[in-house]
């Protein structure tokens, strides 16, 4: 199984500038559109403040980091200007793979690492653990 940490890029900044509300409706819009993009057998969800879980059952690294790649595409093209003129919207995540009796909290430590490489190269990215 194969596990991914989801960052919306610069959601604070969309709530500041924005407001909550606005925030809101992204966040809203950001989960419907994975949720309409995904297996039925993969699971996401909420983890953070700004933050999304997903597990991806039967799904090699590499498959994964497929599967994130093609949803930041369609989370970044989508058209965002509804909120705002010139809105951008953007994630970066964090993709990793478990071994047979790995803790949780080490899958989650290295996928959470992944995430902030994929952040600190510039965000609207997958990084691979």
């Amino acid at each position: 199984m194969s596990l991914a940490l989801i960052d919306l890029d610069w959601l604070k900044r969309i709530n500041d500038t924005f407001g909550h509300p606005t925030g809101d409706e992204v966040l809203r819009t950001f989960a419907i559109t994975i949720f309409s993009n995904i297996r039925v057998l993969d699971r996401f969800g909420r983890y953070a403040v700004e933050e999304f879980l997903m597990l991806l059952p039967n799904t090699s690294r590499q498959e994964a980091c497929s599967l994130l790649d093609r949803l930041r595409v369609i989370v970044a093209d989508l058209d965002w200007s509804a909120f705002s003129p010139g809105m951008r919207v953007t994630l970066s995540a964090g993709v990793t793979t478990m071994s047979f009796g790995e803790h949780a909290e080490t899958i989650l430590a290295r996928a959470d690492t992944a995430l902030y490489t994929a952040k600190a190269e510039g965000r609207d990215r997958i990084a691979i653990a």
